[in-house]
């Protein structure tokens, strides 16, 4: 099994939140495509287990995902 080492946020312009910053994605946003994500583990009959797994590694970049949104939204 391969494995993911997540860089810091702000570290490498290949970062999540560099590289999402310009979407301005929000929150709410990001949760349905979670939700979207979510339907063809169900429909592929994904084990609760590994199903949970998959949408809390994507939950885990969320912060770094939304982040243009969230600075756009504090600048007003």
């Amino acid at each position: 099994m391969r494995s993911f080492t997540a860089t810091k946020p702000r570290t490498t312009s290949l970062g999540l939140d560099e590289a999402h910053r310009d979407l301005r994605i929000s929150p709410a946003e990001f949760d349905e495509v979670a939700a979207e994500l979510g339907r063809p583990l169900d429909f592929f009959k994904v084990s609760k287990r590994e199903k949970a797994e998959v949408l809390a590694a994507f939950a885990a970049d969320k912060d770094e995902a939304t982040a243009g949104y969230v600075a756009a939204a504090e600048r007003g």
